[in-house]
C-alpha cells in the first residue's frame, strides 16, 4: 500500500519544484523447507523535496521527476501473550526516489522506485526499497489569479 502527497509550484507548464510526502507499507515473508519462520511488516516513509520536468507542452507527454530527503524505515509496535509489547523501532536515512510517466491530460501513468538505503538496528544493517506502477488522477489547485 502506498500512499504519495505532492505539493508543486510550477515554474512553466513544464517544470515545477516542491514538497513531497511517500509512505509505503511493505511485508515481508522469510520461508525455509519447515514453512514460514518470520513475518515482517514495515513502514516506509520519504520526507522531501520533489522536482517536475514535463517533456511535451500538450496535453500528452512524458515526464520525470526526481525525489530527495529523509528516508524512514520503521516496525510497528507489536503486543503479544499476556499483553507483553515489543516497542517499534524508526531508523532514518538519505531518501531518493526517480520516476517516469506519461501524462495524459489529467490522467497519469508513471513508474517509480524507492532506491534502497541502509539503516541501522542495533548491530544489524537493513535496506528497503519499493518500485511502484501507478495510474491516477493529477489534480490541479489554483491559488489567485
Amino acid at each position: 500500500m502506498v500512499y504519495n502527497v505532492d505539493l508543486l509550484y510550477h515554474l512553466s507548464d513544464q517544470l515545477a519544484a516542491g514538497l513531497t510526502y511517500d509512505a509505503s507499507v511493505l511485508f515481508g515473508v522469510k520461508s525455509s523447507n519447515e514453512g514460514i519462520s518470520d513475518i515482517g511488516m514495515y513502514g516506509l516513509a520519504l520526507y522531501g523535496v520533489k522536482g517536475y520536468y514535463k517533456f511535451l507542452d500538450s496535453k500528452v507527454s512524458p515526464f520525470a521527476t526526481l525525489s530527495l530527503g529523509l528516508s524512514q524505515l520503521s516496525t510497528p509496535d507489536v503486543t503479544y501473550g499476556d499483553n507483553r509489547t515489543v516497542k517499534g523501532i524508526t531508523k532514518s536515512s538519505i531518501g531518493i526516489k526517480p520516476e517516469i510517466g506519461v501524462q495524459f491530460g489529467k490522467f497519469v501513468i508513471a513508474a517509480s522506485y524507492f532506491v534502497p538505503m541502509k539503516y541501522k538496528f542495533t548491530n544489524v544493517s537493513q535496506s528497503a526499497g519499493v518500485l511502484e506502477i501507478s495510474a491516477g488522477v493529477r489534480i490541479p489547485i489554483t491559488f489567485g489569479n
